[in-house]
């Protein structure tokens, strides 16, 4: 009998494995176009800077997989934190771009407009201007849907009698992150965070509400949701 000499295919890695994945999978993917759809209409970013952006977000993420290692953290965690980071620098670039001195010209310049002489620059600026102005690119019907269905992705709250909104930020901040460090999705996660934040502003002081995490999700399940 002859020697099998087939060689098997070499596994492909996955994203959660101790192994840095070598492309971006699907949430990496989502959570571009998310990001880049809310910077979309910020000071400095029009709608034809939306394809340049996913771009530049995910140049960067893939610039910073070999620095993933699944012993610190969850793969959706480093995806969410990379990507986050990223966008705020390009948002405080873009801010600091538009506070250059030297590109800014006063409203009371006079300037000729034909029959009616000159007049002051601030007489001639409608809405358009005064977006392009600031760097504004208001968002359209379309957009403003996918950025409400965004939010609404985010999960819906929890009905309770509040006592102490103290640190509710706080508390829904570490649920959601305990969720993503689960393995959660980003709406589980959120829903999470919600119920945290919840559990927190029910008891007087921050934390005294507070659930560990598997009461947390019998307490979800028995909660009255308020959409």
């Amino acid at each position: 009998m002859k020697p099998d000499t087939r060689q098997s295919p070499t596994p492909q890695p996955h994203p959660h494995s101790s192994a840095s994945p070598k492309q971006l999978d699907a949430f990496a993917a989502r959570l571009i176009r998310r990001k880049a759809r809310q910077l979309v209409g910020r000071p400095g970013f029009t709608r034809s800077d939306r394809d340049d952006i996913e771009q530049e977000l995910a140049l960067k993420l893939l610039k910073q997989l070999s620095a993933f290692d699944p012993g610190e953290a969850h793969w959706h965690v480093f995806v969410t934190t990379v990507v986050e980071r990223y966008a705020a620098s390009l948002l405080r670039d873009k801010r600091a771009e538009k506070r250059d001195h030297r590109r800014a010209t006063s409203l009371h310049v006079l300037i000729e407009t034909g029959d009616n002489g000159p007049v002051e620059l601030a007489e001639t600026v409608g809405r358009r201007e005064q977006d392009a102005r600031l760097g504004r690119d208001p968002r359209s019907d379309e957009e403003r849907a996918q950025l409400a269905g965004d939010v609404a992705d985010q999960g819906a709250g929890f009905r309770v009698d509040a006592v102490d909104t103290t640190g509710a930020g706080d508390c829904f901040a570490g649920g959601f992150l305990a969720g993503l460090m689960r393995g959660m999705n980003l709406e589980e996660a959120a829903r999470l965070g919600n119920a945290s934040g919840a559990l927190s502003v029910s008891r007087l002081g921050s934390v005294v509400g507070l659930l560990p995490f598997d009461a947390t999700i019998e307490w979800m399940r028995a909660a009255q949701v308020v959409s």
